[in-house]
Protein backbone atom coordinates (compact mmCIF):
# COMPACT_ATOMS: atom_id res chain seq x y z
CA UNK A 1 0.00 0.00 0.00
CA UNK A 2 1.59 3.31 -0.75
CA UNK A 3 2.15 5.83 1.87
CA UNK A 4 0.50 9.44 1.11
CA UNK A 5 1.37 12.31 3.04
CA UNK A 6 -1.34 15.37 2.24
CA UNK A 7 -2.44 18.15 4.50
CA UNK A 8 -5.65 16.91 5.62
CA UNK A 9 -7.93 19.67 5.06
CA UNK A 10 -6.53 20.32 1.95
CA UNK A 11 -8.16 19.30 -1.63
CA UNK A 12 -6.79 18.98 -5.01
CA UNK A 13 -7.45 22.18 -7.21
CA UNK A 14 -10.61 21.98 -9.49
CA UNK A 15 -8.54 23.16 -12.33
CA UNK A 16 -8.96 20.62 -15.72
CA UNK A 17 -5.08 20.51 -15.75
CA UNK A 18 -4.51 19.63 -11.62
CA UNK A 19 -7.63 17.32 -11.20
CA UNK A 20 -7.33 15.08 -14.32
CA UNK A 21 -3.39 14.85 -13.87
CA UNK A 22 -3.78 13.77 -10.37
CA UNK A 23 -6.76 11.50 -11.24
CA UNK A 24 -4.33 9.86 -14.09
CA UNK A 25 -1.15 10.17 -11.88
CA UNK A 26 -3.16 8.09 -9.16
CA UNK A 27 -4.21 5.36 -11.88
CA UNK A 28 -0.38 5.20 -13.30
CA UNK A 29 1.33 5.16 -9.99
CA UNK A 30 -1.10 3.27 -7.77
CA UNK A 31 1.69 1.71 -5.71
CA UNK A 32 4.34 4.81 -6.02
CA UNK A 33 5.10 6.25 -2.44
CA UNK A 34 4.76 10.01 -3.28
CA UNK A 35 3.39 12.71 -0.66
CA UNK A 36 1.20 15.29 -1.61
CA UNK A 37 1.16 19.30 -1.45
CA UNK A 38 -1.63 21.69 -2.05
CA UNK A 39 0.28 25.58 -2.28
CA UNK A 40 -0.92 27.74 -4.65
CA UNK A 41 -0.84 24.63 -6.79
CA UNK A 42 -0.67 20.83 -6.74
CA UNK A 43 3.32 19.58 -6.07
CA UNK A 44 4.06 15.88 -5.86
CA UNK A 45 7.12 14.28 -4.39
CA UNK A 46 8.28 11.12 -4.70
CA UNK A 47 11.50 10.14 -2.87
CA UNK A 48 14.67 8.67 -4.80
CA UNK A 49 15.03 5.08 -3.38
CA UNK A 50 19.18 5.52 -3.95
CA UNK A 51 19.74 9.17 -4.04
CA UNK A 52 18.08 11.97 -1.34
CA UNK A 53 19.08 14.61 -3.68
CA UNK A 54 17.41 13.49 -6.66
CA UNK A 55 13.76 13.13 -5.66
CA UNK A 56 10.96 13.50 -8.61
CA UNK A 57 9.01 16.45 -8.33
CA UNK A 58 5.55 17.29 -9.97
CA UNK A 59 4.17 20.86 -10.13
CA UNK A 60 1.40 21.96 -11.53
CA UNK A 61 1.08 25.90 -13.11
CA UNK A 62 -2.19 26.72 -14.23
CA UNK A 63 -1.28 25.73 -17.69
CA UNK A 64 2.00 23.67 -17.61
CA UNK A 65 2.93 20.12 -15.90
CA UNK A 66 6.81 20.63 -14.28
CA UNK A 67 8.89 17.51 -13.94
CA UNK A 68 12.10 17.94 -11.92
CA UNK A 69 14.83 15.47 -10.90
CA UNK A 70 16.15 17.44 -7.45
CA UNK A 71 18.02 20.05 -8.95
CA UNK A 72 19.32 18.76 -11.87
CA UNK A 73 16.95 18.85 -14.14
CA UNK A 74 13.59 20.03 -14.59
CA UNK A 75 11.15 19.63 -17.97
CA UNK A 76 7.70 21.66 -19.17
CA UNK A 77 4.67 19.88 -20.60
CA UNK A 78 2.82 22.65 -21.45
CA UNK A 79 -0.30 23.26 -24.00
CA UNK A 80 2.24 26.16 -25.69
CA UNK A 81 4.04 22.95 -27.33
CA UNK A 82 0.92 21.41 -28.82
CA UNK A 83 -1.16 24.45 -29.88
CA UNK A 84 -2.48 27.53 -29.42
CA UNK A 85 -4.90 27.64 -27.03
CA UNK A 86 -5.25 25.09 -23.71
CA UNK A 87 -8.46 23.12 -25.22
CA UNK A 88 -9.26 19.76 -22.74
CA UNK A 89 -8.10 18.20 -25.73
CA UNK A 90 -4.49 19.89 -25.78
CA UNK A 91 -4.10 19.79 -21.89
CA UNK A 92 -4.95 16.00 -21.99
CA UNK A 93 -1.93 15.61 -24.06
CA UNK A 94 -0.29 17.70 -21.59
CA UNK A 95 -0.94 14.96 -18.96
CA UNK A 96 -0.48 11.66 -20.96
CA UNK A 97 3.01 13.26 -22.12
CA UNK A 98 4.18 14.18 -18.58
CA UNK A 99 2.44 10.78 -17.13
CA UNK A 100 4.70 8.84 -20.47
CA UNK A 101 7.80 10.86 -18.79
CA UNK A 102 7.78 9.84 -15.64
CA UNK A 103 7.02 6.01 -16.43
CA UNK A 104 10.04 5.69 -18.30
CA UNK A 105 12.34 7.85 -16.22
CA UNK A 106 10.73 5.59 -12.85
CA UNK A 107 11.82 2.61 -14.96
CA UNK A 108 15.30 3.71 -15.61
CA UNK A 109 14.51 4.09 -19.19
CA UNK A 110 15.57 7.39 -19.83
CA UNK A 111 19.44 8.80 -18.99
CA UNK A 112 19.31 12.45 -16.99
CA UNK A 113 22.99 14.04 -18.34
CA UNK A 114 23.51 17.31 -15.92
CA UNK A 115 26.79 19.46 -17.61
CA UNK A 116 28.75 21.54 -14.82
CA UNK A 117 31.13 23.95 -15.12
CA UNK A 118 33.31 23.63 -12.11
CA UNK A 119 30.87 22.94 -9.13
CA UNK A 120 28.11 25.06 -11.07
CA UNK A 121 25.65 23.28 -13.40
CA UNK A 122 25.26 25.15 -16.19
CA UNK A 123 22.60 22.59 -17.98
CA UNK A 124 20.79 19.36 -18.38
CA UNK A 125 19.33 16.64 -21.02
CA UNK A 126 16.97 13.62 -21.23
CA UNK A 127 17.55 11.04 -23.68
CA UNK A 128 20.43 8.43 -24.35
CA UNK A 129 24.09 8.69 -25.05
CA UNK A 130 23.79 9.03 -28.87
CA UNK A 131 22.37 12.06 -28.47
CA UNK A 132 24.64 14.18 -26.07
CA UNK A 133 27.29 16.64 -27.13
CA UNK A 134 29.11 18.67 -24.81
CA UNK A 135 29.58 22.23 -25.61
CA UNK A 136 33.11 23.18 -24.69
CA UNK A 137 32.15 25.41 -21.98
CA UNK A 138 30.69 22.63 -20.29
CA UNK A 139 33.68 20.75 -18.80
CA UNK A 140 32.44 17.79 -17.22
CA UNK A 141 29.07 15.83 -16.87
CA UNK A 142 27.22 13.54 -15.02
CA UNK A 143 24.73 10.98 -16.23
CA UNK A 144 22.20 9.23 -13.78
CA UNK A 145 19.29 7.12 -14.11
CA UNK A 146 16.62 6.79 -11.66
CA UNK A 147 18.22 3.97 -9.57
CA UNK A 148 21.84 4.46 -10.05
CA UNK A 149 24.58 6.63 -11.40
CA UNK A 150 26.06 5.82 -14.84
CA UNK A 151 29.44 7.72 -15.55
CA UNK A 152 30.97 10.99 -15.53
Amino acid sequence: MPSVNSKPDTAIPQDYLTRTFHERFVRAFPDELHTLAVTDRLQITIPNPVSEDRELWISMDGDEVTVGIGQYHHRHFSFYNYGDAPTDEVMSTVIDDSIDFIQVLLGDQIIVRVFFDGDRICGSSTGDSNVFTPSASRTSYRDFTWTGELRS
